[in-house]
């Protein structure tokens, strides 16, 4: 399935007519489906296939775990 972002460039907007109408976009979140007349302010990006979907359950998102540094006080 593909997976949507508005492009570097685009701004935030809501749609105010048909299936999509009251439906706000903004930079920043990937969606799974977008009004078609819009397309061209998205760009599809392509979804990291992982176990699970290979198992036949949803994706599940890529999430990279941070180092956080613990400073004690002295």
């Amino acid at each position: 399935m593909a997976a949507y972002k508005l492009k570097h460039n685009a701004e935030s907007f809501t749609v105010v007519d048909g299936a999509f109408a009251g439906k706000t976009y903004r930079p920043g979140t990937v969606y799974a489906e977008v009004p078609p007349q819009e397309r061209g302010r998205f760009e599809e990006i392509k979804e990291e296939p992982s176990a699970a979907a290979s198992e036949g359950g949803p994706a599940k998102p890529r999430v990279e775990a941070s180092k956080a540094k613990i400073i004690e006080a002295a």
